[in-house]
């Protein structure tokens, strides 16, 4: 399965592209959140900056793990945590911004499929990015 998702942030990455390769555990202060913790379980997300402005960045996210909450995790922990996610730490927004964009896997016949959910306007508004995604 790969996996593909698009997300505005509420700060710029430091980097325009890396591999966040941090294990992720459950918070014991919190127990329904996550935190990066060296006893977590391994996780990894690539991650690609596509635009940004003078103070947030809309980036393109592949999770090579599936953790919980990994995405919202590892941008926090990287100091740029997404728009609108109260628990993490993002700006206050109408909506989170994170969007699974396109999933990929073999269907039960053996033929590989992609399915598609287009990006909704918001995400781009204050962005003049128009690359493939």
């Amino acid at each position: 399965v790969s996996k593909q998702y698009i997300a505005v942030t509420s700060s710029i990455p430091k980097q325009d592209q890396a591999v966040i390769d941090l294990p992720i555990g459950r918070s014991p202060s919190a127990p329904s959140t996550f935190k990066v913790d060296a006893s977590g379980k391994p996780a990894q997300t690539t991650f690609t900056v596509l635009d940004q402005n003078d103070h947030e960045a809309l980036v393109r996210l592949q999770p090579k793990t599936g953790r919980t909450h990994q995405l919202r995790v590892h941008l926090q922990y990287i100091g740029a945590p997404i728009k609108g996610d109260r628990v993490y730490g993002g700006e206050k927004a109408d909506r989170l911004y994170l969007h699974a964009h396109q999933l990929e896997l073999t269907i039960p016949e053996g033929k590989r499929t992609t399915f598609t959910a287009e990006v909704p306007p918001e995400f781009t508004k204050h962005f003049s990015y128009k690359g493939e995604w």
